[in-house]
């Protein structure tokens, strides 16, 4: 029996990468309660929304 996967490991992590770093969503995960996309260095990051926000967008790219 013959199993092809039908989603691309690789095209995957690439648009996770992408939309992570490139769209900066990863900034999302400050500890400030505004919801802006600038990276400032001086505000600490929450590690578990950060999971979750990554979580979240491997979901989506990976089911869609």
């Amino acid at each position: 029996m013959s199993i092809t996967r039908s989603i691309s490991l690789e095209w995957t992590l690439f648009f996770v990468g992408f939309f992570m770093s490139g769209l900066r969503i990863e900034n999302l995960a400050a500890s400030n309660p505004d919801m802006s996309l600038v990276y400032d260095d001086s505000i600490l990051n929450n590690y578990v929304l950060k999971f979750f926000i990554g979580s979240f967008i491997y979901l989506i790219v990976g089911c869609g």
